[in-house]
């Protein structure tokens, strides 16, 4: 009953800090003043995944109008973020997960070691080994390479069932919420419950969890593209967070707590332009009600940046605005529909994006159809999805150079946002590398910077 009335409580305080948010009339409150070192208790980092400027800058356009501003655009401190791996100008997510997380840049594919395999601290073990409470919050599945970033380290970042493995032998963040079950057989969940989490696999089981410590896996694999989400079963980003939120803040040394809005990245990946839409306006929500929950106090930080950005998306001057708002599938649900049989590829992409594909791209889709069943997966949906927002006047690179890139895989290298609201917020503006921000969030905690990347 205790445990009830704590939950209870906090859910009243993330709620109230909201309310006062959303009776502003839409302004952002001011800034908190500058911090001292040590004067930052809670660190909410949110990631977007493959959230580059022109992500951002095409969800704003349909999402908000040509006027409008997402909840990001408001945040008082903003800066830049260079983001190339150790091996490549260009980083993948294992390597820039562990740049954001440790300090130190590594080659791409690695997670949480140096180029020589070395182990190396992450900021989130610091916040743990410190007696903060650690969260970790995401829409891939929760081994994968950013989340895995700031709690695991594998010179390998496909090696999710070792990651998993690790994670339950030694769960010592508090919050796991997202994806990835199929990593978690009977006796990993069993273990869980018996370290006393709580596991769930539903929104309704999320929503009614208690007690302090939670691992929620949602889905077999990442969590469904927000556009083909069932609300009713599955929980959205910002839910998850203030379940996360709701824990994290009872705790009385602090909290830091990680939120990656990952399938960003996908439908970048996937050239899917709707599909970016979707998921930067569920990412964009959990900013507004991070952003909320630290306007209520004097003692969080909200950052936000991104591992990199994903297939450099090219707005033109034909972007159909209302045409994107109209598409009611992912690229992958379609590509899925097409592949199980009984649809004709006109007509599912009809249903799916509201467009008509001429008798040339059906013949084209219907190549990459045959060697989709050759087993290269990734094909189909991908050309689907640009011949299709190419209609939406949306471009991204051309597949042919996609082809060629074997490390990031479809990855660009351009500088992503940075974007800071609380206390010491002003310390993230103007142009960084990636490896510099755990280094000034450890000097805003008044924590020896000596232990960010120190060997493990």
């Amino acid at each position: 009953m205790k445990t009830t009335i704590r939950i209870l409580a906090t859910l009243l305080c993330v709620a109230g800090a909201a309310l006062v948010y959303s009776q502003e009339a839409g302004a952002p409150p001011a800034a908190p003043p500058a911090a001292a070192p040590g004067k930052v208790k809670n660190v909410i980092f949110l990631i977007g995944d493959g959230m580059g400027p022109a992500a951002i800058t095409l969800a704003r356009l349909v999402l908000c109008g040509a006027d409008g501003r997402l909840a990001l655009d408001g945040f008082p401190a903003t800066g830049f973020a260079l983001t190339h791996a150790a091996n490549y100008c260009t980083t993948d997510s294992a390597a820039a997960a562990t740049a954001l997380g440790s300090g130190y840049k590594t080659n791409n594919q690695t997670i949480g070691r140096t180029p020589a395999g070395e182990a190396r601290t992450n900021i989130a073990e610091m916040a743990y080994a410190r007696g903060r409470a650690v969260g970790i919050v995401t829409t891939t599945t929760v081994t994968h390479a950013t989340p895995a970033g700031f709690y695991a380290h594998v010179e390998e970042r496909g090696a999710e069932r070792a990651i998993a493995e690790g994670l339950v032998a030694d769960p010592w963040p508090q919050v796991v919420l997202g994806g990835g079950g199929k990593e978690f057989d009977d006796a990993a969940r069993a273990a869980m419950t018996g370290k006393g989490f709580a596991v769930c696999k539903t929104r309704a089981e999320l929503l009614a969890a208690q007690g302090p410590k939670l691992l929620g896996l949602f889905t077999a694999s990442h969590m469904t593209p927000e556009i083909d989400r069932d609300p009713e079963s599955e929980p959205s980003l910002v839910e998850m967070q203030r379940a996360a939120l709701a824990r994290l803040c009872e705790h009385p040394q602090g909290f830091f707590l990680m939120v990656e809005g990952g399938r960003i990245d996908h439908s970048a990946h996937s050239h899917d332009a709707a599909g970016i839409v979707r998921e930067m306006g569920s990412f964009d929500a959990a900013v507004k009600e991070a952003r909320a929950f630290a306007a209520g106090r004097n003692d969080t930080l909200v950052l936000i940046t991104s591992d990199h950005s994903t297939a450099a998306p090219a707005i033109t001057e034909n972007l159909d605005v209302e045409g994107l708002k109209k598409v009611t599938a992912s690229s992958e649900r379609v590509a899925n529909d097409i592949l199980k049989g009984g649809v004709e590829i006109r007509a599912a992409v009809q249903k799916g994006y509201g467009v008509t594909l001429t008798d040339a791209e059906v013949a084209e889709v219907a190549g990459a159809l045959a060697a989709e069943k050759g087993g290269q997966r990734y094909i189909l949906q991908t050309l689907l999805a640009d011949r299709v927002s190419r209609k939406f006047g949306v471009g991204f690179l051309p597949l042919e150079v996609l082809a060629t890139q074997k490390s990031s895989k479809g990855h660009d290298g351009g500088m992503v946002g940075v974007f800071a609201f609380g206390p010491g917020a002003e310390t993230f503006v103007g142009v960084q590398d990636n490896t510099e921000i755990p280094k000034k969030l450890v000097r805003l905690l008044g924590w020896p910077e000596a232990e960010l990347g120190a060997k493990r």
